[in-house]
């Protein structure tokens, strides 16, 4: 069992400090994952294993339209799809 854990990211005033807590968070309480950030019209440097970079931000759905193909895509067995602000 392998499960892909993406997280969709916006630039917003708490950006930074859930940006480095979720990733902490996932570590703390999950095994055998692979976690990367989706980076909606931000700077993908500033984020964790930026898997996808969307220059212009687009809406939340095309982002989990996105985050939905990059799991086809993957051999993950399992999915998790995580908001920016959850940790």
């Amino acid at each position: 069992m392998s499960t892909l854990i993406l997280s969709i990211h916006i630039n917003h005033p708490q950006s930074k400090h859930w940006r480095r807590l979720q990733p902490l968070f996932v570590n703390d309480t999950t095994n055998e994952y692979k976690y990367g950030t989706i980076v909606n019209g931000d700077d993908p440097s500033l984020y964790p294993n930026p898997v996808l970079h969307i220059k212009e931000r687009t809406s939340h759905r095309q982002g989990i339209t996105k985050a939905l193909e990059i799991f086809e895509k993957s051999d993950a067995t399992h999915f998790l799809l995580l908001d920016s602000d959850c940790w």
